[in-house]
């Protein structure tokens, strides 16, 4: 009889521990990594009022770092929206922008958004580093020009 209560107290653990890991794992929400921030290899000139694809004497260059600077400014500032994460949603955004000849930047768009907040997340955090005048002017035959560059951020959940 002693023999019968050890088997059904062992299979009463079995399940109850089991019932605690199921619970646990279905619970829980997928955790946001950090959105990974990325320069495009697009940088169009502008030429006579039209962008196009030409070799520059010097590229603009973000004054707080240069190019990993850059990257590191999008990086500390992002963060993975609240109705993307609640939704269980990833995607990839490419915002594009324009550097001015004096190196300030406008024209900030959504060129690619999943939706659930990225894209706007991503704009609004390239917006607030680009206050003020962020880059040094771009350089095409000893002149300084207009260029069009994009960036994108990946969102992905672990």
């Amino acid at each position: 009889m002693n023999h019968y209560f050890l088997d059904m107290s062992a299979k009463s653990l079995s399940l109850l521990i089991a019932f605690f890991v199921f619970s646990f794992s279905a619970c829980k929400k997928d955790i946001p990594l950090e959105p990974e921030v990325s320069e495009t290899s697009l940088c169009l000139v502008e030429i006579d009022g039209k962008f196009e694809q030409r070799f520059l004497d010097q590229m603009p260059i973000f004054i707080n770092g240069g190019d990993q600077g850059f990257l590191n400014e999008l990086s500390k500032n992002i963060s993975y929206p609240h109705e993307a994460r609640e939704n269980g949603k990833s995607g990839k955004v490419t915002v594009q922008y324009d550097i001015e000849k004096e190196g300030s930047v406008n024209n900030i768009r959504i060129i690619l958004d999943p939706g659930y907040g990225m894209g706007e997340a991503s704009k609004n955090v390239l917006e607030s580093i680009m206050i003020g005048i962020p880059f040094t002017p771009a350089i095409l035959d000893g002149v300084p020009v207009k260029v069009r560059k994009e960036i994108q951020i990946i969102f992905r959940l672990e």
